[in-house]
């Protein structure tokens, strides 16, 4: 549990979620695992751990099925950002996509975020209390993605790492990629 990969040649190593995220029943397993994994890699010496923040669902959109194709269209976008990083960076960085793209089918919360049914304030209140802990728990650095000051969750997890001094930064548009404003 909690062991690293590394994935490609320019980088760091890189959480295994596959080998940490195993059986969760609920959100606060994920978060434990999570935890634990990077209590790990800081006793193993690895001092910067790296989390990108910006939009997954789109929770005011009121069409169930343009909500959930949103939620998948941000989804792909984030892995993207997340990929990027982990070739440019030498340390682990992960986002909220490595997690939840191992557990869509497995917790029923999970379901309703896919297929678009999960309320604003249902998601809310169980992903700012998972992500605040896990910045909590040892994240040193913040990447915020283009669009995130429209994302509720994204806003909560700048003032967390303001607030307990992670250093932010601000990524600029990938290539071809249009603004979400």
């Amino acid at each position: 549990m909690g062991e690293e990969r590394n994935i490609g040649k320019s980088q760091g190593p890189q959480i295994d979620f596959h080998k940490i995220i195993g059986a969760v029943r609920n959100f606060s397993d994920i978060q434990n695992a999570l935890k634990k994994s990077i209590d790990e890699m800081k006793e193993r010496g690895i001092q910067k751990i790296g989390f990108v923040s910006g939009p997954v669902a789109k929770n005011s959109e009121p069409d169930p099925e343009l909500r959930r194709k949103s939620t998948m269209e941000n989804s792909e976008r984030m892995r993207k950002y997340a990929a990027q990083l982990r070739e440019e960076q030498g340390f682990p960085v992960f986002a909220s996509t490595d997690i939840f793209d191992i557990i869509w089918d497995d917790l029923e919360e999970l379901k309703r975020v896919k297929e678009g049914t999960l309320s604003r304030e249902e998601m809310s209140a169980m992903m700012k209390p998972l992500f605040q802990e896990v910045l909590r728990s040892g994240v040193t650095d913040i990447y915020m993605i283009p669009g995130w000051d429209q994302s509720e969750g994204a806003v909560d997890e700048f003032k967390t790492a303001q607030e307990i001094g992670i250093n932010i930064h601000y990524l600029e548009l990938n290539p071809g990629e249009q603004d979400r404003k």
